[in-house]
């Protein structure tokens, strides 16, 4: 039998007085409200970003296929103002995708759902924008899908060995579609700058292997050199080849740099020695061959690679 006495409670042979049982009770309200408002802080607070995210999303993707539904060109010119028609319901879901990009700062989902969703909508105005060419508004879809990227590796836990190569292989990516954009109207630009952007992605990537030093990196550099020149062979493009070939030399040389320091001063004498006999014999058997006139070995291997990298890109 259980029964009060003395505003307490008597259990057995336990008395356990009113006011401490209030004094836990209050406690434990404390606990849970306190506990509530934090799940209500980190989940409710978010959810309501989420939802505004979601409802602008929605209202930009639907207005945007709505125009493309409602006209053929997201502007026609013409008329005696300039302008033939705009295509109104299009810009504003633009502008409606891009009104999520502030909400970066409360979560990076923001900017990953704005980069995905304007480069899809840029991708279908590609052929409604009159004067302007398809290819340029292609390439700016495409481009524009590293903000979405750059924001996501940004979030993840890249291995330090990797950093480097996430950061900057992209551009070898981007470079390879801008080639694939503009190889009928703009192929010598273009491949002015894809020489301009292996180059100094090799750098990079070269300066990030001899920072750290290790064995890990020289072997992702030579793999990546050597996939440059497999491709540049397969698909005949002189950057890739001469660029991977370039790195894939000098990461060999620096690898092995503590071999070639350590040999004695006899042994660089022997191939010096060794290297000089063999070209002033060469050079001296293809002089005999052309005071008799025949084609020298040199002649002949200088033009088969002439003739195999004109058709080179």
């Amino acid at each position: 039998m259980a029964f009060i006495w003395y505003h307490g409670w008597l259990c057995g042979d336990c008395l356990i007085p009113a006011p401490s049982i209030q004094v836990g009770l209050d406690r434990y309200r404390a606990v849970a409200d306190d506990f509530y408002g934090t799940i209500q802080i980190l989940f409710l607070s978010n959810l309501h970003v989420f939802f505004e995210i979601a409802i602008l999303a929605a209202y930009g993707v639907s207005t945007v296929l709505l125009g493309s539904w409602m006209y053929k060109d997201f502007w026609k010119s013409g008329s005696a103002y300039g302008l033939k028609s705009l295509d109104a319901y299009s810009i504003v879901g633009f502008l409606f995708i891009c009104s999520i990009a502030p909400f970066h700062t409360e979560t990076y989902w923001a900017l990953i759902v704005h980069g995905l969703l304007l480069s899809g909508g840029l991708w279908l105005q590609k052929d409604r924008v009159d004067g302007v060419d398809s290819v340029w508004i292609r390439f700016l879809a495409g481009a524009y899908l590293l903000v979405p990227y750059y924001t996501a590796i940004e979030q993840m836990k890249i291995p330090a060995l990797l950093e480097r190569e996430a950061h900057v292989l992209p551009f070898v990516v981007l470079v390879i579609f801008m080639r694939l954009m503009f190889r009928q109207r703009h192929a010598k630009t273009t491949g002015y700058i894809q020489w301009a952007i292996l180059v100094i992605v090799s750098l990079l990537l070269i300066q990030d292997g001899l920072a750290s030093n290790t064995v890990y990196d020289a072997l992702i550099l030579g793999s990546l050199s050597l996939v440059s020149m497999l491709a540049g062979m397969w698909l005949r493009v002189k950057s890739y080849f001469f660029v991977g070939a370039g790195v894939l030399l000098l990461n060999v040389f620096l690898q092995t740099r503590p071999f070639w320091g350590n040999l004695p001063w006899w042994g660089y004498l022997l191939i010096a020695g060794s290297i000089l006999i063999s070209v002033a014999s060469f050079n001296e058997w293809n002089k005999q061959k052309g005071a008799r006139g025949e084609v020298t070995f040199l002649v002949r291997m200088k033009e088969n690679i002439r003739k195999k990298l004109k058709n080179w890109n």
